[in-house]
């Protein structure tokens, strides 16, 4: 296989109709494995990828499950990388939250990063759930509160926190404000011991 395949595949979800930070640690984890610097993913992302895909943010009745991978590696290879110009800001800047998620994932020894890709999925409800009671994984972790408040400050809050307001803004009945975050993850902390 390529090993473009997978980043494609990965990097596409950002480009689907739906809630794409459900799928932030899979493509950070996606990322991180690959064998290509910063800049050769954007050149990725942004010339290989987006010409094939960002219609889909345009469309009326767009994909939501995940492109057909087939169709998918097959439109890209069909097509020569050409300078793309992203009209779809906000997946711009998904595609740089993953990639801050994936430069933590490739400091971590290997056997660390599924676990760290978890927790990322369990903390990430914080932004994603507007009633989020403490979760009983949060308990089975046995990690310090000191290193669960550092991983949530330093790697979830970064990738997650900047769309947070405008995913509120669009369903406020579904997606917690900046201050319930805060509130839902202050109510967290207090089961850890």
């Amino acid at each position: 296989m390529n090993p473009r395949h997978p980043v494609w595949i990965a990097l596409s979800d950002l480009f689907l109709d739906t809630d794409t930070r459900l799928s932030f640690p899979y493509i950070a984890r996606t990322l991180a494995a690959s064998p290509y610097s910063d800049d050769e993913l954007a050149a990725i992302f942004q010339n290989e990828l987006a010409p094939a895909v960002e219609f889909n943010l345009f469309d009326i009745a767009g994909e939501w499950a995940g492109f057909n991978e087939t169709w998918l590696i097959d439109t890209i290879t069909r097509r020569p990388p050409k300078p793309h110009k992203l009209r779809a800001t906000a997946t711009l800047l998904e595609f740089q939250a993953t990639l801050g998620l994936a430069h933590h994932l490739r400091r971590l020894p290997e056997a660390d990063r599924q676990p760290r890709v978890a927790l990322w999925d369990l903390l990430s409800k914080l932004y994603r759930d507007r009633v989020c009671p403490p979760p009983s994984e949060l308990a089975e972790l046995a990690l310090p509160r000191a290193e669960l408040s550092r991983i949530f400050r330093a790697e979830v809050e970064p990738a997650y926190r900047p769309s947070a307001a405008a995913y509120h803004r669009q369903s406020p009945e579904m997606y917690p404000s900046p201050e319930e975050v805060e509130a839902n993850w202050a109510a967290w902390l207090l089961t850890i011991e």
